[in-house]
């Protein structure tokens, strides 16, 4: 709703400017008068928001890459050692005994012959780094050629905080029931549910980051394409701002043509 609104804006300032650069001579602007013309705070006053995205010069492609893979990377890292640190106190030999063999295997390449004698903390740690960065660099790598890659507007990092965070948390509501689920669902001893709630849990986040990121993906895209739609009319309506600034017309606020 946002965005049509404000692009009804801009079309009715758009078609307020064709009228009355209509009325005058067409002149064409060598980029000296442009550039006058764009840095008088008259016209900018009219619609500030106007000037707001049109300049991408000065955005940096490959730093803003790096911040987004950065952000994505630290992320996943703090959400992963959260869950541990949840999910090692369920059942810490869903980490440390021999029924996960993947798990304790990995704990005895890294030095800990006894993985038994880990706390839950030591754990938690330990599987929320190693088991988690690579999955955030690789959000993050997918996210940065969906912002960056192309002609059409780029995103900043800071446009990627709130959906970030509103996947992670999604991804951390899901784990819990999909937790609670497999405990509920599973027959047996009461480790060997607990052994399998914290199963549940870590493979419903994989599954919840993939499906939630490409899902993300997709809303950059449409993102991207929208804000292109923004920066081609607000171009357009400098254009026709700068000519009539050249023809000898006034354009001003509406609060001020009625003074």
């Amino acid at each position: 709703m946002h965005f049509f609104s404000r692009t009804l804006s801009l079309m009715s300032l758009f078609f307020f400017c064709t009228g009355s650069f209509a009325m005058g001579a067409a002149v064409s602007l060598d980029e000296q008068a442009m550039i006058s013309i764009l840095e008088n705070p008259e016209i900018q006053k009219i619609c500030p928001e106007l000037f707001a995205s049109v300049d991408q010069g000065q955005h940096n492609a490959l730093i803003e890459s790096l911040k987004i893979v950065a952000l994505c990377t630290g992320a996943a890292v703090v959400y992963g050692t959260l869950q541990d640190q949840i999910t090692a106190r369920v059942c810490k030999e869903y980490f440390t005994s021999p029924m996960h063999q993947g798990h304790y295997n990995f704990l005895r390449e890294l030095g800990y012959m006894r993985p038994a004698d880990l706390s839950a903390t030591q754990v938690a740690f330990i599987f929320g780094f190693c088991a988690t960065w690579w999955v955030g660099a690789g959000l993050g790598t997918a996210l940065a050629i969906s912002t960056q890659a192309g002609s059409l507007p780029k995103l900043t990092v800071q446009e990627l905080f709130k959906p970030i965070a509103f996947l992670f948390a999604t991804t951390g509501v899901c784990s819990v029931l999909a937790g609670c689920a497999g405990y509920v669902l599973t027959d047996g001893r009461d480790l060997y549910r607990r052994f399998e709630a914290s199963g549940y849990a870590h493979n419903t986040a994989y599954l919840v980051s993939i499906v939630g990121g490409l899902s993300l993906i997709g809303w950059i895209l449409w993102k991207r394409l929208n804000k292109s739609v923004d920066v081609q009319i607000r171009q357009r309506l400098i254009d026709i701002l700068a000519q009539c600034e050249k023809s000898g017309w006034v354009v001003r606020p509406i609060s001020q043509a009625t003074s």
